[in-house]
């Protein structure tokens, strides 16, 4: 293999399209071959975006490898159409691996995407989505009016769909690591979030969470009706669960270096949590602190029923106690 077929097939890997128009352009000792393959790799990929678009255009626009000829929207694999006007998108992109559709007036999608890798359709006014997404591994579908999602999606490992009006949410989502469904109507999760690394389930109307989230590392759960929490929460290191119900909490939180429990109904907080640095427990009934907190560098405990802190606040920089019985403080 030649110099030239070497560096081709480098360009063809790695290269934006901007850099291969330029190399092509440049470069006199291309062959005509090499263009045609810059120009069909090219083809495939398309952006538009913030166009003010009613529509998808017919032909390729100026700046673009193929600019002046007609697209075939069948062969189009990355599609970047955001930040437009569309009120549809046409049934002919059975290729297309990654689509990005954010910020149109969309009220549905074509049932054509079963190779969709990555949808992004946040804030248009889809009501559903079509039930063909199984090869999709990230989709972002918030801002939206969906009530339910399809239940083919047993690839996602991404899914960020907040702020919709879910009630709730299919049972394949086992392979999901990152789950951002706050701000929906869910009164329940599923069982499969065994792989769930990172969720935020806040302001919903969830009253108990399951028992599958001994892999959740990043967890917000607030502005809820729970009255407990699981006792699988032992890798958690970021839990924020105020605003709910709890009148105790599981003593598995040994990891945990941020927790907020503001505004529950708590009377005492678990022995685990010596790794804690930021702690907010203002507005509950507590009566004590743990002598745990040795690592705290900022507690919030106003608000409560206090009479005494502990002596292991040596490291803490930020102390707020007000509106409770504190006589003196610790030396």
């Amino acid at each position: 293999m030649n110099l030239y077929s070497d560096l081709n097939n480098y360009l063809l890997k790695f290269c934006s399209d901007e850099a291969l128009k330029w190399l092509v352009l440049a470069n006199k000792e291309f062959s005509d071959l090499s263009l045609l393959e810059f120009k069909e790799r090219a083809s495939r990929k398309l952006d538009i975006s913030e166009k003010r678009l009613k529509e998808l255009p017919k032909y390729y626009p100026k700046g673009h490898l193929c600019e002046g000829e007609e697209i075939d929207y069948s062969k189009i694999e990355d599609l970047d159409c955001s930040f437009n006007q569309l009120t549809s998108l046409p049934d002919c992109l059975e290729k297309c691996e990654v689509l990005n559709c954010f910020h149109n007036h969309l009220t549905s999608l074509p049932d054509c995407l079963g190779n969709c890798e990555k949808l992004l359709c946040c804030r248009n006014q889809l009501t559903s989505l079509p039930d063909c997404l199984v090869n999709c591994e990230k989709l972002l579908c918030y801002d939206n009016e969906l009530t339910s999602l399809p239940d083919c999606l047993v690839n996602c490992e991404v899914l960020k769909c907040y702020d919709n009006q879910l009630t709730s949410l299919p049972d394949c989502l086992g392979n999901c690591k990152k789950l951002l469904c706050f701000g929906n109507q869910l009164t329940s999760l599923p069982e499969c979030l065994v792989n769930c690394k990172k969720l935020l389930c806040s302001d919903n109307q969830l009253t108990s969470l399951p028992d599958c989230l001994g892999n959740c590392e990043e967890l917000d759960c607030s502005f809820n009706q729970l009255t407990s929490l699981p006792d699988c929460l032992g890798k958690c290191e970021e839990l924020l669960c105020s605003d709910n119900q709890l009148t105790s909490l599981p003593d598995c939180l040994g990891k945990c270096e941020r927790f907020d429990c503001s505004f529950n109904k708590l009377t005492s907080l678990p022995d685990c949590l010596g790794k804690c640095k930021i702690l907010y427990c203002f507005n509950n009934q507590l009566t004590s602190l743990p002598d745990c907190l040795v690592n705290c560098k900022k507690i919030l405990c106003s608000g409560n029923q206090l009479t005494s802190l502990p002596d292991c606040l040596g490291n803490c920089k930020v102390l707020n106690c007000y509106g409770n019985q504190i006589t003196s403080l610790p030396d």
